[in-house]
């Protein structure tokens, strides 16, 4: 009988990213969002730092970006899996 696929199994020093819109819409003073390619980038920039890091890098950059801007609620989870 064949295995049921349950896909990739995280590894040790995978990371594991959940985000709520807040961070991808958040907007600049030209109403300009953040968007999903700053965030990807933002990941990859600082991905090798550990999670505490990472996750206070990816906050100053999006708050770097909206310069004091109103904000929507930002949920923003890191996770990394050890060896």
């Amino acid at each position: 009988m064949a295995k049921p696929d349950r896909g990739s199994e995280p590894g040790p020093g995978d990371t594991l990213v959940l985000d709520t819109d807040g961070v991808t819409e958040a907007a600049n003073e030209d109403g300009e969002e953040f968007g999903p390619g700053r965030f990807a980038a933002a990941l990859l920039k600082h991905g090798e730092l550990p999670a505490p890091r990472l996750l206070k890098c990816i906050l100053d950059e999006v708050e770097a970006f909206r310069r004091g801007e109103p904000l929507d609620d930002i949920t923003l989870v890191i996770a990394r899996c050890l060896p």
